[in-house]
């Protein structure tokens, strides 16, 4: 008769550890899901602009304009004399109109509000600067993360940071108060703010090991 051979208790316990190590690293990390596609919509609405003021460097008699509807988490590109008439996207040959949530990506991402000066549309003068003095706004939400995507006067480039939903929002339209979302983030993690997001990361960091060490506790180790 042959012997058979038996797991002993440590290898049981080795098993055990290994799956509850490769279970937590399997757990999404939402807040580098947001931050993604927060980033990914930035981009996104950066070839918008870039392409936008293309045609208004090329045609200023009638510039091009970026226009949002934060009611219906969608905005546009159209010209300057017609506003509300999308123009044709040269790609798609279908209305320049983009409409949140997108199926094909950016699941997630939600207009919240705009601040494009005294108006509702974004546009460009000959030089291809915005008409306007201050940064250009539009904030999105993934989840329950906020960020501003803040444009540029001179260069019209975008970036984006995450923020404390601090501005006001009033009719979809964001009551600028002359802090920029880079100035506010930092403030945030220098004040309560970012003390939350500390906090935040140490209870996941506390969940995870919560997990691995209640294993390792019930397992005598």
């Amino acid at each position: 008769m042959q012997n058979q051979k038996a797991f002993t208790a440590i290898e049981l316990m080795i098993a055990v550890v290994v799956a509850a190590i490769l279970f937590v690293a399997s757990i999404p990390d939402s807040q580098a899901t947001a931050d993604e596609e927060a980033r990914a919509f930035a981009d996104r609405m950066q070839g918008d602009l870039s392409y936008a003021r293309s045609l208004s460097i090329a045609d200023p008699s009638d510039p091009t304009v970026l226009k949002v509807d934060p009611s219906q988490k969608k905005y546009w590109l159209a010209k300057k004399s017609s506003p509300d008439t999308p123009i044709t996207n040269p790609a798609t040959r279908k209305s320049y109109l983009i409409v949140l949530p997108l199926e094909s990506g950016l699941k997630t991402v939600e207009i919240v509000a705009a601040a494009f000066g005294d108006d509702s549309m974004l546009s460009f003068d000959s030089t291809g600067s915005l008409d306007q003095d201050t940064p250009a706004i539009v904030r999105v939400r993934t989840g329950e993360n906020y960020f501003d995507i803040e444009v540029c006067p001179q260069s019209a480039s975008a970036t984006c940071g995450q923020v404390q939903p601090s501005y006001a929002v009033e009719s979809g339209k964001l009551r600028y108060n002359g802090v920029t979302p880079e100035v506010e983030a930092e403030a945030d993690e220098g004040g309560t703010g970012g003390g939350g997001n500390e906090e935040e990361e140490e209870e996941e960091d506390e969940g995870g090991g919560g997990i691995i060490g209640g294993l390792l506790g019930g397992l005598g180790l």
